[in-house]
């Protein structure tokens, strides 16, 4: 697993895969950056997943998309659609995700701790937990 911040996670994709890419990419912290981040790793004819709910709409570069073939689909739920990556997930093949949680929030908290925090400060989170 390759988290972007400090490095271009694309590059480093591209490093870890001899230039080739990875088969799929899933994008869930729904940020402009994010998609053109995910859309360069992918290979090509490869996938992106986007996994995230958007603040605005995002610009494609369509030509881009089309001459690496690349496969683009939405997806809100889980159902056994990604069962070897969860697979690989729990066995630890991806090496330490904790790092994946930048916030713990309690319910009543949600939304101003959780969401506008996600809104105003996209570059300080990845994902926020919620708790009762």
């Amino acid at each position: 697993m390759i988290v972007g911040g400090a490095v271009d996670a694309a590059d480093e994709v591209r490093d870890a895969t001899v230039g080739e890419g990875v088969d799929v990419v899933f994008e869930a912290a729904g940020t402009p950056e994010a998609l053109r981040l995910a859309l360069a790793a992918a290979r090509r004819g490869g996938t992106v997943v986007n996994l995230a709910l958007r603040n605005a709409p995002d610009q494609v570069d369509l030509n881009r998309l089309l001459a690496r073939e690349l496969h683009v689909m939405g997806s809100t739920g889980y159902a056994g659609e990604h069962a070897d990556v969860i697979d690989t997930l729990a066995a630890g093949g991806f090496g330490d995700v904790t790092r994946l949680i930048t916030g713990r929030v309690a319910l009543d908290e949600a939304v101003e701790q959780g969401f506008e925090a996600l809104v105003a400060r996209p570059a300080d989170h990845v994902k926020v937990l919620v708790h009762p």
